[in-house]
C-alpha cells in the first residue's frame, strides 16, 4: 500500500505495523499449554482466546526500523518473560540505591543501575503516540494526546525535535514473585494540570504525564535534569490490579470457549 507514513509524513510503501510490538506477545506465552493469550477489547466489551494482534498499514519500513532501533528492541528484551521467568530490567535494579520510599513503592537511582533512559522514553512515547495517531478506533486511543502534543511527540520520534518540555515518564517495575504477564493498550485520563497515559507490558507499567502542572513531581525531574523516573512496586497491591480483575469479570463478555474454561476452573 502506497500512502503517507504517519511518522515521517512521506508517501511510501507502508508496512503492516503493530500497535503493540510483536515481540511482546511471545513474552506472554508459558511453556505449558496454559499459556494461551486472552484478548479483552474495550470497544466491544468482549474477551476471547486468540492469537490476534492489532495491526494496520501505518508506518514505512524505515520508520518501523527507527522504532525498533531506538527503544523497542531493548525494552522488549528486558521486560518479564513468562516462559523463562527471567526479568532483566528488574535484575538491573537489584543493587540500585533507593532514593525514596512510600509504602511498597521505591524510587530508584536509574543512573546507578546503568539503565538506558533514552530507550525507555522513546519506547513509551512511541506507544502512546501510536495509539493516539492510529487510523482505526478499535483498540486504539485515538487523539488522546491532542493535536499539539501529538505533533510534538511525532517530531521527537522522527528526530526533528527534542522531547516535549511538559512531558515526563514514570516506569514501574513489578516486584511480585511472579509478575502478571499482561499487555494493555494505552488509556488516558485528565487530571488537574495534566493528562496521564498508562499502558502495560509484561512486568512493567508505563505512566506518561503530559501537561504544564504535574505537581511536586516536576521538582524531582528538574532537580535530576531527567525526564524519566523508575519505581519498584507490587502490581498485586496496586489499585490497577483489583480494577482490572473487577472490570474483566463484570464488564467484558467472554466468548463461548473462554466461558467454558472459566466454568471448569472457577
Amino acid at each position: 500500500m502506497i500512502e503517507e507514513c504517519a511518522l515521517c509524513l512521506q508517501v511510501k510503501e507502508l508496512k503492516v505495523s503493530h500497535l503493540m510490538p510483536k515481540g511482546l506477545y511471545k513474552k506472554l506465552r508459558k511453556s505449558d499449554c496454559s499459556g494461551q493469550i486472552i484478548l479483552s477489547q474495550s470497544h466491544n466489551r468482549t474477551s476471547a482466546f486468540t492469537d490476534m494482534q492489532v495491526t494496520d498499514n501505518f508506518l514505512c519500513g524505515e520508520c518501523e526500523q527507527k522504532f525498533s532501533r531506538n527503544g523497542e528492541n531493548l525494552v522488549v528484551r528486558d521486560c518479564y518473560n513468562s516462559k523463562t521467568e527471567v526479568f532483566p530490567l528488574r535484575s538491573n535494579f537489584d543493587e540500585s540505591k533507593v532514593i525514596a520510599q512510600h509504602f511498597d513503592k521505591q524510587l530508584l537511582d536509574n543512573v546507578e543501575a546503568n539503565i538506558d533512559q533514552g530507550a525507555y522514553l522513546y519506547f513509551a512515547a512511541s506507544i502512546v503516540w501510536r495509539a493516539s495517531a492510529w487510523k482505526r478506533k478499535e483498540n486504539s486511543n485515538q487523539n488522546s494526546l491532542g493535536p499539539v502534543y501529538q505533533e510534538q511527540i511525532r517530531k521527537y520520534l522522527n528526530n526533528e525535535s527534542t522531547f516535549p518540555e511538559n512531558a515526563y515518564l514514570i516506569v514501574y517495575v513489578d516486584t511480585d514473585l511472579q509478575p502478571f504477564p499482561m499487555i494493555s493498550f494505552p488509556v488516558s485520563s485528565k487530571r488537574v494540570g495534566y493528562h496521564q497515559h498508562i499502558f502495560y507490558i509484561p512486568g512493567v507499567r508505563f505512566l506518561l504525564l503530559v501537561g504544564h502542572d504535574i505537581g511536586e513531581l516536576k521538582e524531582y525531574f528538574n532537580d535530576r535534569k531527567s525526564k524519566v523516573a523508575f519505581l519498584k512496586y507490587s502490581y498485586q497491591q496496586h489499585p490497577d490490579c483489583s480494577f482490572v480483575a473487577n472490570s474483566l469479570s463484570t464488564d467484558f463478555k467472554p466468548n463461548s470457549r473462554l466461558k467454558d474454561e472459566i466454568r471448569k476452573n472457577v
